[in-house]
This record gives C-alpha cells, sequence and structure tokens, in this order.
C-alpha cells in the first residue's frame, strides 16, 4: 500500500484477506495507472466496479 501512495494514490477501503496479500482500493491520477499496472508486485488494476459473488 505504501508504493501506491508513493506512487500519486489515494488509499480508499483495504480487505482483510487470509494470505500474504491484502486487498484494497487507490485511486490514481490517470497517468499513473499504466505504471502501477507495469510492477512486478501489482497482479491486477481494474477499474472501480461493483463487485458481485455468485
Amino acid at each position: 500500500m505504501q508504493h501506491a501512495k508513493d506512487q500519486g494514490g489515494k488509499l480508499g477501503m483495504t480487505y482483510e484477506r487470509e494470505g500474504p496479500c491484502p486487498g484494497f482500493v487507490v485511486e490514481f491520477p490517470a497517468d499513473a495507472v499504466s505504471t502501477m499496472e507495469k510492477a512486478p508486485h501489482v497482479k491486477a488494476v481494474e477499474p472501480n466496479q461493483i463487485a458481485r459473488t455468485q
């Protein structure tokens, strides 16, 4: 999460999950998104949307 803040992101909600990787929401300026997507430790970058479970 600190890396996201360092890249200009504004931290939103965080989600507790089992395992080593918590989930969190961060808002970025549009020009910073491609930088985060390419980071080797980032699994996914997704636009804000409604999440549904089955």
